[in-house]
C-alpha cells in the first residue's frame, strides 16, 4: 500500500481540458485531442445517475417507437442513436427539423418516446419539442450537460454528460460530442444485455443484409 500511495503521489496532475494554440504541431494536436477526449469520457462516467439510466433503458425497451431530436452537432448523435436501435429491431427516427418532428409528435402513439439532445440544454427548438411532447402526453428523455437546464427541467428522465467550460476550438462538436456518443453507447449496450438473445439475432440479420448489399453489383 505504501508503494502504491508513493506512486500515486509521484504522478503528475491531470492536465484537464487544453485548447489548441497558434502554430501547434500535429503531435501536440493529437496529444491534446486525446487528453481532452479521455477527460470528457471520464468526467461523464462520474456524473451518471444509475437510477435514471435504468429508467431510460426500461422505457426504451418498452417503447413502440423512439423519436430522437437534436439540432446542429446534436443531430449527429440523434442519427447515431437511431442507427443503433434500428439494428436491434427497435423502431426509431432521427430529426433535426423542428417542424417535422412536431408533426410526428402530434400523431405519436401513447407508448412512443421522444428523446431530445442538447449539450447546453437551452436550444430553443429542443426546448419546444420537449414541451410539445409533454403536452401530448408522450414520455420524454433528455441528454444534456450536467446541471440545471430548461430541457432537463421538462423531460421525464434526465441523462447527462460532463460540463466543462468550452474553449474557442473545443466546442460541442469535439469532446462533448464524444461524451454524448459515449452515453448513447451505454444505453444501447444496456438495452442489449437486457434482451441478449434477441439482440444477437437482430444484429446477425442486419449484418447479413449489409453483406448481401455489398455483394451486389449494379450496372
Amino acid at each position: 500500500m505504501k508503494v502504491r500511495i508513493a506512486g500515486d503521489l509521484g504522478k503528475p496532475e491531470e492536465p484537464g481540458y487544453r485548447d489548441i494554440e497558434r502554430d501547434e504541431t500535429a503531435e501536440m494536436i493529437v496529444q491534446k485531442t486525446l487528453n481532452n477526449s479521455i477527460q470528457s469520457l471520464r468526467d461523464s462516467s462520474e456524473v451518471i445517475n444509475y437510477e435514471e439510466l435504468k429508467k431510460a433503458v426500461d422505457v426504451l425497451l418498452k417503447a413502440k417507437n423512439v423519436h430522437f431530436f437534436g439540432i446542429g452537432a446534436s443531430s449527429i448523435i440523434a442519427v447515431d442513436a437511431q442507427q443503433k436501435l434500428l439494428r436491434i429491431n427497435k423502431s426509431a427516427t432521427a430529426f433535426s427539423d423542428a417542424h417535422l418532428v412536431a408533426t410526428l409528435i402530434a400523431n405519436a402513439e401513447p407508448d412512443d418516446v421522444v428523446f431530445t439532445i442538447s449539450f447546453s440544454g437551452e436550444t430553443i427548438e429542443v426546448i419546444e419539442v420537449t414541451r410539445l411532447a409533454k403536452e401530448q402526453g408522450i414520455q420524454t428523455i433528455s441528454l444534456t450537460k450536467y446541471g440545471p437546464s430548461s430541457v432537463a427541467a421538462l423531460a421525464d428522465i434526465n441523462l447527462y454528460t460532463s460540463y466543462s467550460k468550452e474553449a474557442p476550438f473545443r466546442s460541442a462538436a469535439t469532446s462533448s460530442r464524444l461524451a454524448q456518443l459515449f452515453m448513447i453507447d451505454i444505453l444501447f449496450l444496456s438495452m442489449a444485455t437486457e434482451q441478449y438473445e434477441e439482440t444477437v439475432k437482430a444484429i446477425d440479420k442486419t449484418r447479413e443484409a449489409i453483406r448481401f448489399m455489398k455483394g451486389k453489383t449494379y450496372k
